[in-house]
């Protein structure tokens, strides 16, 4: 179990500046057990913090909420919409509430209410979140639990949104302005166009993911 005092005192020396390395070496010299600095800094790398959603671009956190409203307006759940960025917000601030009384029980249990409360709104967006969620869950483990799971979880619930509106645009931008061009509808011509468009949406959510994670190094 990590030295919750110990991981304080990272936490607040990292606000100041100092990277895990520095602070490792100088922990390494002050006679502490390298696998209890490393249990330290794990912990703090897996705890829900404000400062944690900081990584993500400014620009990628306004595009989600702008497609999140887009997707909601375009499926007739414009009102559950701006329910659920209501409720993001609002979650963010909570959870960093409970991170600054080191109530991590309570932060992560939070976290998987949210999650079920998306259900509650709207099945079509807690769809996304679970996907997200699992996601997220598979490239923590895969980064051996070296980086923020929220982070994670955040990026890939930010990406697959981002997705979803760039693809449907894509999808109205065929509909209204390329078939009806065409000659013939068949079934061919309909393939040809929309299967590059399938395949693109695996590439598009691992680039916009990379994009959101862009300040840590993770493969």
């Amino acid at each position: 179990m990590a030295n919750k005092k110990l991981a304080d005192w990272i936490k607040n020396e990292e606000l100041q500046g100092y990277s895990d390395e520095e602070l490792e070496k100088t922990l390494l010299k002050r006679g502490y057990a390298k696998e209890e600095v490393e249990k330290a800094i794990l912990y703090l790398r897996q705890k829900f913090h404000l400062k944690a959603l900081l990584h993500i671009p400014i620009y990628l956190i306004i595009i989600f909420f702008v497609s999140l409203l887009f997707l909601g307006w375009a499926f007739g759940e414009f009102v559950n919409s701006i329910i659920l960025s209501a409720i993001l917000i609002i979650s963010v601030l909570i959870m960093d509430f409970f991170d600054k009384k080191n109530m991590d029980l309570i932060s992560w249990t939070f976290l998987i209410v949210l999650d079920i409360l998306f259900l509650f709104v709207s099945p079509l967006f807690f769809i996304v979140a679970i996907a997200s969620f699992i996601l997220a869950i598979g490239l923590f483990f895969k980064e051996k639990r070296q980086v923020n799971l929220y982070l994670i979880n955040m990026s890939l619930l930010i990406s697959l949104f981002i997705t979803a509106m760039i693809i449907f645009l894509v999808y109205l931008g065929i509909v209204y302005g390329i078939i009806p061009l065409l000659p013939t509808t068949s079934l061919t011509y309909l393939l040809l166009i929309f299967l590059p468009i399938i395949y693109a949406i695996p590439p598009l959510i691992y680039f916009l993911n990379k994009l959101c994670l862009s300040k840590l190094k993770i493969n």
